[in-house]
This record gives structure tokens, sequence and C-alpha cells, in this order.
């Protein structure tokens, strides 16, 4: 890339910096509608003896749930990162 690119990329790449930094200061994560949606808890397709195991399965979703949470909030922080570096 010789100078005059460099020099006409520049808006795009400091409008993409300052973007990205703003981002980087509003970061909450993934919103927990989406890690819901993500997990896409199926229904059972047959009729079944609910068991005494309601407690166990309850704290089993949850588990679940916030690993995917903490999963996704990496990835997209590390997403950012990334294209922060680039």
């Amino acid at each position: 890339m010789d100078m005059d690119e460099l020099f006409k990329e520049y808006r795009g790449w400091k409008k993409d910096m300052g973007l990205l930094e703003f981002e980087f200061s509003r970061f909450e994560g993934v919103p927990y509608e989406d890690v819901i949606q993500s997990l896409c808890l199926s229904q059972p397709q047959e009729e079944r003896v609910q068991t005494g195991r309601t407690s166990d399965r309850t704290g089993r979703a949850a588990l679940i749930y916030r690993q995917v949470k903490e999963q996704m909030d990496d990835e997209w922080f590390d997403y950012l990162v990334e294209k922060y570096k680039n």
C-alpha cells in the first residue's frame, strides 16, 4: 500500500477506531435474551412422568446459562479486541 492509499483510507480507519472505542466503553456483554435464544431449550416430544428432580434440572440449566453467557461475552469482547488491533 503506497502513501496515497494510506491517506485515502485514514479517515475510514479513524472512524472505525472511534466506533470500537465507543463499544469498549459501553461493553456490557451479551443480552440475556440472546443467551436464552442460543440455548434453544427443546421441548420433550413425548409424554413422560415428572420426577422429583426439578431442582436438579433447574440448577443445571442455571449453570449452563451462566457458562454460555460468559462464553458469549468473552467471544464478543475478543472479537472487539481483534478488530481494534487490526
